[in-house]
C-alpha cells in the first residue's frame, strides 16, 4: 500500500505532505450510475485504486494495483464487447494515445460490438462513434485487418 500512494503521489505533483497535483477531473457519483444504468457500463479505462468507481479497472501501475482491481495498462486492454468508461489524465499525448487505440480496437473488430447481456461481463456498447479523421471506417475493411491507416501530418 506504501509504495501504491507514494506513486500516486509523485505522478500528481504532490508535496510530501500529501497536498497538490492533481491531472484529471473525476466524474461523479450520479454521473457513473447513469452509464451504468443506460449503457450497462461497469469498467473503467483510467482508474486507480484511490478513485476507482467500479471493482475492475486499467491502471497505470498494474503491479501494485492489480490486488485493488486493476487488470493492467489500458494501452494493453483488448475487449471484444462492452461499454468502457474512458477518461484519461488530461495531458494531450495521453489523450491522442487512447483515441488511436480505441479507433484500434474498433477497426480491428470483426463484428459491430454489442450490448453484454444483464448481469455478466464489462457492460455494453450500444454505438460506435464516428472514425477519427485519417481511421478506416470500420464497416468498411475487406477482410480482416482491414486497409492501412493514414499517417496525420502534425504542425511543427
Amino acid at each position: 500500500i506504501v509504495c501504491l500512494l507514494l506513486r500516486y503521489n509523485a505522478l500528481s505533483g504532490g508535496a510530501p505532505d500529501g497536498s497538490g497535483g492533481g491531472m484529471q477531473g473525476a466524474l461523479n457519483e450520479s454521473l457513473f450510475e447513469l452509464l451504468r444504468r443506460e449503457l450497462r457500463c461497469c469498467f473503467e479505462c483510467f482508474a486507480s485504486p484511490l478513485n476507482a468507481h467500479f471493482g475492475r479497472h486499467c491502471s497505470a501501475f498494474p503491479d501494485t494495483d492489480s490486488a485493488f482491481g486493476s487488470i493492467g495498462s489500458f494501452f494493453d486492454f483488448a475487449p471484444r464487447e462492452g461499454s468502457f468508461e474512458a477518461n484519461p489524465p488530461f495531458v494531450p499525448c495521453v489523450v491522442e494515445a487512447m483515441a488511436d487505440r480505441i479507433d484500434l480496437l474498433l477497426a480491428s473488430s470483426c463484428e459491430p460490438l454489442k450490448p453484454t447481456p444483464s448481469g455478466g461481463g464489462s457492460g455494453g456498447e450500444t454505438s460506435r462513434p464516428p472514425p477519427r479523421e485519417g481511421a478506416e471506417a470500420p464497416g468498411a475493411k475487406s477482410g480482416r485487418g482491414g486497409g492501412e491507416k493514414k499517417k496525420k501530418k502534425r504542425a511543427p
